[in-house]
């Protein structure tokens, strides 16, 4: 005797992107997606970014940001259900070494740093 059983498929029926909502220039962060069920049959997701000029982003998920600027983030499950984020990029900020004064008077002060 054989018995076939037959098992249908299990859609995606939510996905939710979990990310920081700001990037500094130059950095990488990886989306994190929770898909419900957890036992949906097709698991795949894809990325993409609003604009490519301001960040990018792989098929893992890991957004690289390039420029300053906002842009959103859509993640879509096989089901095609979508999540967004909005991201703000900033510039990178400037470390300053070794701060010294000079030329200190009521109207000014002169100063110098690494």
């Amino acid at each position: 005797n054989v018995v076939t059983v037959t098992t249908s498929a299990i859609p995606v029926t939510s996905i939710t992107l979990s990310i920081s909502k700001t990037m500094e220039v130059g950095n990488s962060i990886k989306a994190n997606v929770t898909l419900a069920p957890s036992d949906a049959t097709n698991k795949t997701v894809t990325y993409k970014s609003s604009d490519t000029t301001i960040a990018t982003v792989d098929s893992t998920g890991t957004v690289k940001a390039l420029k300053p600027g906002t842009f959103t983030l859509t993640a879509t499950a096989s089901s095609g259900k979508t999540a967004t984020a909005t991201i703000t990029v900033y510039e990178a900020l400037v470390t300053v070494t070794s701060l010294t004064t000079s030329k200190v008077t009521s109207s000014g002060v002169t100063l110098t740093w690494n």
